[in-house]
């Protein structure tokens, strides 16, 4: 959902880096989704312990992403619009 608006930005500017954040942003949706799915059936799961441990490292993963993503369009806003 939030990969819709640098994607229609792009659209319009014909900037190539919001292109690039949107699939980033996408991915990191992606990413959420497979999250997600670790704990589908976590209240009969026997290793608990591995999947928190890759939700862990999932969460750090896209957090990464997302963060890098988002400061440099905050950092570039004035670039990609004008």
């Amino acid at each position: 959902m939030y990969s819709r608006f640098p994607k229609k930005a792009a659209e319009i500017t014909s900037k190539r880096a919001l292109e690039e954040a949107a699939a980033i942003i996408f991915e990191s949706g992606k990413q959420f989704s497979e999250l997600g799915q670790l704990f589908v059936d976590a209240e009969t799961s026997v290793n608990i312990e591995e999947r928190i441990r890759a939700a862990k490292e999932k969460f750090l993963t896209i957090a990464k992403m997302e963060e890098e993503t988002f400061q440099n369009l905050a950092e570039n806003i004035q670039k990609f619009v004008l």
